[in-house]
């Protein structure tokens, strides 16, 4: 048992109770003046570490108007890094771990610009905090005490397209309507004639669900289509006035071609990274210049040309970053094949590889850890020879994506790989066990931790979504499954227009999810409800959804020994005593074992106090042998040091059980791991 538990100490809890009620009296109240100072970006400290990514309007809400906010999440920085506390300093020096907080080093906060729509990712002024967030005094404040624990902050930028209410389009409105396009004009994609450049218009059906409860108090059903033909993707300005809009046309596309535009971008950046911001986070990279002949290409098929105006465009932005703060950290999401995202690395910044995923899930289901070495092994090597300052990001699920407690869990197949079965729902399908993920239960429960530990211990800047580290649900899933009712949610493909790659397989159904169903409230306590959101645009949540699986909160969670969030802990201290693995040197080892990922770690890092260490990351990813007894260890592996070194010392966590531990044989040529368990490896020459 760890000998740093949670404690029953009477006068200790009294203590934590006058402490949370002075905080919740200090926030409720008119916050003290704002320094004025100026607020520098943490531009020494490595950008290499654990990020945590923030959905700020469902995270925590600090009025009780039901939206998360700026400070809301100062509220919580303490659980996301307290290593400013004395409390954290004490447990140090006591216990020589801390279990109060995840150790993050750094936050991205998912946009925060006034926006006419919930998720902010249409922006009517680059410079501006929404108000229902806050304000710029609230970020400042955000943004000084994040620094005050070490932790960088990033913001979404998102430059491919503004809001159709930004001044910038509005002007620009004005100008094609009066006969005398201008500046702002050529901010914009305007086309001129009778109808946009595009093979053929299309016919739609705008579905949307509504609640009814008419049966059994609770059902889903589709609302009435709007049928009609349109050009995809085009908006009409005035007649014979096009504009483009690849998302929707309340999101015209900005034209970088204008070197107006360029100027006012260079303007944001100014602004946020002169406030003291660390970097971006920049949205929908691949799309700047892929639209501009929307129409006459699939979109698989983008010309060569179009990505490179991509990259240098990009280039164009991170060398200006690189101006205001030579440590800035830019990464881009460029949801491409993976050859096309090595490319982008040719810009300078960096970006996510959206194969990491599906690639954890597929260890969990295989037991190979060797796959998971080698892959990151291979794309550290590639990135870096396109740009030797590059850094590999992984994370398992985003706003985008299903919630990973489904797809790590062994719950639910991938939305993106051609199958949509699902085991909850669909017990009764035809698939074979090859064609579904394993049942859940209490394995699911182990893969899950054993999937934070596959993603926070990779090098680079791994990444966790917000309420992944609590099972958070997103709702879809639960509510059919907490209805038992199959059919909720289902139409088959002949009822709905669906994308080939989701329809491939006769049986299979299109969800009628929506992203605002991976974007739910932060559940913090089953029975303090203070600070929880409401659902995104108020949509409907079942109770199970907005609860996690676990039937437990970050304050339940902290309490227990072997929940997925004391994991998630667990790995934070490991990783915060040997912080060098997310920046050093990266070397796969091959330990003949095909169940063990492993990889060498080197400190090379100029002015690095931990400059010249070297050690080995390792993983166990077998489960269990057929005999699974879950009250033993079972499937221990072991493997030899390199024939030049032996093992000096070694740390690690187990997602099976908190207390079974790696261990190095007597003359430090062998290590032993049970199953699920992660180890650093300290060696030295033999």
């Amino acid at each position: 048992m760890n000998k740093y538990q949670v404690t029953n100490n009477k006068e200790q809890k009294l203590f934590y109770l006058f402490f949370a009620i002075c905080s919740l009296f200090f926030f409720s109240c008119e916050m003290a003046p704002v320094s004025t100072s100026a607020i520098s970006p943490l531009s020494h400290l490595p950008n290499e570490g654990t990020w945590y990514q923030i959905f700020v309007g469902s995270f925590f809400d600090s009025t009780g108007n039901g939206i998360g906010d700026l400070r809301g999440i100062t509220m919580k920085l303490d659980y996301l890094n307290d290593s400013h506390t004395w409390r954290h300093a004490q447990n140090i020096a006591l216990y020589g771990e801390c279990n109060d907080s995840l150790h993050v080093d750094g936050i991205w906060l998912t946009p925060i610009h006034p926006s006419p729509s919930y998720h902010k990712y249409d922006v009517d002024d680059y410079m501006g905090i929404d108000p229902q967030f806050g304000t710029m005094d609230d970020f400042r404040v955000l943004l000084r005490e994040a620094h005050k624990r070490g932790m960088k902050v990033i913001l979404d930028l998102v430059l491919n397209h503004s809001s159709d209410r930004h001044p910038w389009f509005q002007n620009a409105l004005q100008e094609v309507r009066s006969g005398n396009p201008g500046r702002y004009a050529g901010y914009y994609h305007f086309y001129y004639g009778a109808t946009p450049p595009q093979k053929e218009s299309v016919d739609y059906a705008d579905w949307w669900w509504e609640w009814d409860a008419g049966r059994d108090g609770s059902r889903w059903m589709p609302g009435r289509g709007i049928r009609g033909r349109f050009y995809r993707s085009w908006g009409n300005a005035a007649p014979g006035i096009w504009y483009e809009g690849s998302f929707w046309t309340g999101m015209p596309d900005l034209n970088f071609d204008s070197h107006h535009l360029r100027e006012e971008i260079q303007s944001v950046a100014d602004f946020w990274l002169g406030n003291g911001l660390d970097g971006f986070r920049l949205d929908a990279v691949h799309y700047f210049y892929l639209w501009d002949e929307i129409g006459q290409y699939e979109f698989d098929t983008i010309p060569h040309d179009a990505h490179e105006k991509n990259i240098r465009l990009l280039r164009w932005l991170n060398d200006y970053s690189q101006r205001i703060n030579p440590n800035v950290f830019l990464i881009g999401e460029c949801w491409r094949p993976v050859g096309v995202i090595e490319d982008y690395f040719r810009s300078g910044m960096n970006f996510f590889h959206f194969g990491t995923s599906g690639t954890i899930r597929s260890v969990l289901n295989n037991g190979n850890g060797e796959n998971w070495a080698r892959f990151l092994a291979d794309w550290d090597r590639r990135v870096k020879t396109r740009n030797p300052n590059a850094v590999i990001s992984t994370f398992l699920s985003n706003h985008d994506k299903y919630r990973s407690f489904y797809q790590m869990g062994g719950e639910i197949n991938s939305w993106d790989d051609g199958w949509t079965e699902d085991w909850l729902i669909n017990p009764s399908s035809n698939a074979t066990r090859d064609q579904l993920n394993p049942p859940p239960g209490i394995r699911g429960t182990d893969r899950r931790k054993f999937a934070a530990s596959l993603n926070i211990l990779a090098p680079g800047t791994p990444f966790i979504y917000y309420g992944e580290e609590i099972g958070l649900l997103h709702n879809v899933v639960d509510y059919w499954s907490h209805l038992g009712d199959h059919d909720h949610h289902q139409f088959t493909c002949d009822r709905v227009v669906c994308e080939p790659n989701i329809c491939g397989h006769p049986n299979n159904f299109r969800r009628a999810t929506d992203d605002t169903d991976f974007r739910g409230p932060m559940w913090w306590s089953n029975t303090n409800r203070i600070g929880t959101t409401n659902p995104p645009e108020n949509r409907r949540w079942s109770e199970a959804a907005l609860q996690s699986r676990y039937g437990n909160g970050v304050e339940e969670q902290m309490d227990d020994y072997f929940s997925l969030l004391r994991h998630y802990i667990r790995l934070g201290n490991l990783k915060s005593r040997n912080p060098f693995i997310a920046w050093g040197n990266m070397e796969f080892f091959d330990t003949d074992n095909n169940r063990i990922a492993a990889w060498h770690i080197t400190d090379n890092r100029p002015g690095s106090p931990t400059r010249g260490q070297r050690v080995i990351v390792a993983h166990n990813a077998d489960y269990y042998p057929e005999d699974f007894d879950p009250d033993s260890p079972g499937g221990r592996q072991m493997f030899s040091m390199p024939a030049s070194e032996r093992a000096l010392w070694i740390d690690g966590v187990c997602a099976r059980h908190p207390d079974w531990l790696p261990t190095i044989s007597a003359d430090g040529l062998v290590i032993e791991m049970p199953p699920y368990t992660s180890a650093i490896i300290g060696v030295g020459p033999r």
